[in-house]
């Protein structure tokens, strides 16, 4: 992340609205489950694409440490290498 460039807070911006998107229960359903939902995804060319990363994005970020504690993982990683 440092390597590239990608600045601490727009990481931390970007994983909250996936998280939320992706893993929060959806606000309309009524059995209130904290399960992944499938977003729809509107039909045209890209739908294959889309669908692919929809189904994908959950399970990357449920195999990765959640946005607070891996800001912390990197804020603690650059105060060790000195770039803070």
């Amino acid at each position: 992340m440092h390597d590239a460039g990608i600045d601490l807070v727009h990481f931390s911006n970007m994983r909250e609205r996936l998280e939320a998107f992706y893993l929060e229960p959806d606000s309309h359903s009524d059995s209130g489950s904290n399960e992944s939902c499938n977003k729809p995804v509107a039909e045209n060319s890209d739908s294959k694409d889309i669908r692919h990363y929809s189904e994908s994005i959950p399970e990357f970020l449920s195999t990765h440490p959640a946005t607070e504690n891996r800001v912390l993982l990197v804020e603690r990683y650059k105060r060790e290498h000195g770039l803070l």
